[in-house]
């Protein structure tokens, strides 16, 4: 019972999450980027064929490796990750969508605070509305 609760709140919380970054304006390229792959990512997922699971693992981590390394995933070459198999790839790539996703919220609050602190200064310090 208790598991069933725990896994209700994670999908909630999954399902929150990504109304949240629908939501995204990107600011900057790298933010639309983000978004675009997250995007593609998602389409791989649904479409449920291994050689896409696979080419789509290699083309978000040759594209984020050096955010990927960061956060804790190891560089693998093709036939590491072919070997490893349908479930392994599908599970790797909903890791590397949830990193995405928190660095493109990270990305789009940053921007926000960063935007609202500089007009905070400006009318502060000189007035400027």
């Amino acid at each position: 019972m208790e598991e069933n609760k725990i896994n209700a709140e994670a999908k909630a919380s999954i399902k929150a999450l990504r109304k949240c970054i629908n939501k995204v304006n990107p600011v900057t390229g790298y933010q639309a980027k983000l978004k675009n792959d997250i995007e593609y990512i998602n389409c791989e997922l649904e479409s449920k064929d291994i050689e896409q699971l696979i080419n789509c693992n290699k083309v978000i981590s040759a594209n984020y490796g050096y955010l990927l390394v960061k956060k804790g995933f190891i560089p693998m070459l093709e036939c590491d990750i072919r070997e490893r198999g349908y479930d392994w790839n599908l599970e790797n790539l909903k890791q590397m969508r949830n990193s995405l996703e928190t660095e493109l919220l990270v990305g789009a609050v940053s921007s926000s605070i960063g935007e609202a602190g500089f007009e905070y200064l400006a009318e502060k310090l000189f007035g400027m509305r």
